[in-house]
């Protein structure tokens, strides 16, 4: 693979991770991030794009700005320049519905234990309402968590410097794998990985949204509808 055509992935949590990483194994350099994740200072230049998608590394300030920490700290100008950053959206409805079961599991497992899933929609109203109190928070831990926050962060200012402007080269869409996987190949030379596509257990629980719901959704994610839209 030519220096010219090396990748940078921005991984949104929650937008179809577990695909993509079969799809870049080849080209895509994983560290340890589970027991003993390491610093950028400790490892090796190859790996400083999956320390960057841990979600347990701290940035401080730039904890939900994670391409300007690239921009400013991890690579020369023209070392950023040269890389091809790209990332996968989600439409965020399908995203927030992932997000829900996955960061409430225990509750709704009760809840399913207690009643029925009628209680669902509830459960997924004071969900928005963590989110909301998590972006009003001027702490990256509280009141529910780094992991709670980093995975329902907005992709929009993710992928964005302090202007608002994208520092990302393309923007896949996760209902369009196939077509990510062909020009993705094409991009960067290699041969995607196997086992694909990922299957998201947490939609066989679907519901639906009510207006409420939407509403609060485009609140807390209107930007990301729109790249969405717009995303490949």
């Amino acid at each position: 693979m030519s220096e010219d055509k090396e990748i940078f992935w921005l991984h949104i949590k929650k937008n179809a991770g577990s695909s993509v990483r079969n799809i870049l194994r080849p080209v895509y350099s994983e560290d340890e991030r589970f027991h003993c994740p390491q610093c950028f200072i400790m490892a090796e230049k190859k790996y400083w794009n999956d320390i960057l998608n841990n979600y347990k590394t701290p940035l401080g300030t730039y904890q939900f700005k994670r391409m300007l920490f690239a921009r400013d700290f991890l690579y020369s100008p023209q070392e950023f320049d040269r890389l091809f950053k790209f990332a996968i959206s989600r439409n965020p409805i399908d995203r927030s519905k992932s997000m829900f079961f996955y960061l409430f599991k225990r509750q709704i497992n009760k809840k399913y234990f207690f009643t029925t899933s009628k209680a669902l929609p509830n459960l997924f109203s004071n969900f928005l309402d963590c989110i909301e109190e998590s972006r009003i928070s001027l702490s990256n831990a509280n009141p529910h968590g780094i992991h709670f926050q980093t995975h329902t962060a907005e992709m929009h200012p993710d992928i964005s410097d302090e202007y608002g402007k994208p520092l990302i080269n393309k923007i896949w869409r996760s209902d369009r794998l196939t077509k990510f996987i062909s020009e993705i190949e094409e991009i960067a030379g290699f041969k995607a990985g196997k086992n694909l596509p990922h299957i998201n257990k947490s939609q066989k629980n679907n519901f639906n949204l009510n207006n409420s719901h939407l509403n609060k959704l485009y609140d807390l994610y209107g930007n990301d509808f729109d790249i969405y839209e717009n995303a490949s």
